[in-house]
């Protein structure tokens, strides 16, 4: 049987690499970069660096913004992101890189690294630069993420649609009140108007010549008042 193939350095770094953070790796890359020489553990540890960066940025809303607008993003669009933005922790990457490579030995890596991160070179151009895809599984979980937020926000719509609103309450309590004292204004001048109508009738029968029977008018008036006053 063959012997088992050991691993080449360069996967023994990369593996050592893969479950630390991007802090840990810049700050491995600072004490990298002021060894006297450049060898290939700080190269592998350059290479992650660039492709962390890379990923970094496909999840950032802004490089997704330029993607949105622009159908891709550039190289140069990433470099500026990792440089500039207030986000991004990866500012001093490019300066330590330098310090041990060259210019185009550093575009050269980052082109590589936009490669392994998963991006897709599209048709579109800006310039003479060539504008790149995100990578599918960012883009399908940030889509997964915006559908989650779209139905949470609708699903919190619906329901301050169906709960009561505080207004609406408060105008129902101070309405009511003011209902009661309006039904004990009609009913006080309901009395009043029955004690006079009551009046008018007692005069009525006192002025009436024949002193027997009333009038048909003079009982429904009677009927009406009595079934008006409240009974106690």
């Amino acid at each position: 049987r063959p012997l088992p193939k050991k691993p080449r350095k360069s996967e023994e770094f990369q593996s050592s690499f893969d479950d630390k953070s991007d802090a840990l790796l810049l700050e491995l890359l600072s004490q990298k970069v002021t060894e006297t020489t450049w060898d290939h553990e700080g190269q592998k540890l350059g290479s992650t660096l660039a492709t962390r960066v890379c990923r970094a940025a496909a999840k950032h809303s802004f490089i997704q913004d330029i993607v949105a607008k622009e159908g891709g993003v550039t190289q140069r669009e990433i470099i500026d992101w990792m440089n500039d933005h207030p986000d991004s922790i990866y500012k001093d990457y490019e300066s330590m890189m330098l310090a041990k490579i060259v210019e185009k030995s550093f575009m050269m890596s980052m082109g590589k690294a936009i490669l392994r991160a998963g991006y897709t070179k599209n048709e579109f151009l800006s310039g003479r630069a060539f504008r790149w895809n995100l990578p599918d599984d960012i883009v399908e979980s940030s889509l997964r993420e915006g559908g989650e937020d779209s139905v949470k926000k609708e699903e919190e719509g619906n329901m301050s649609m169906s709960s009561p609103s505080p207004l609406k309450d408060h105008l129902e309590e101070n309405h009511s009140p003011a209902e009661n004292a309006n039904e004990d204004d009609d009913t006080e001048n309901g009395s009043i108007s029955n004690d006079d109508a009551q009046s008018q009738h007692d005069d009525g029968d006192d002025g009436d010549d024949n002193g027997g029977n009333s009038d048909m008018s003079d009982e429904q008036s009677e009927d009406e008042v009595l079934h008006s006053i409240p009974s106690p």
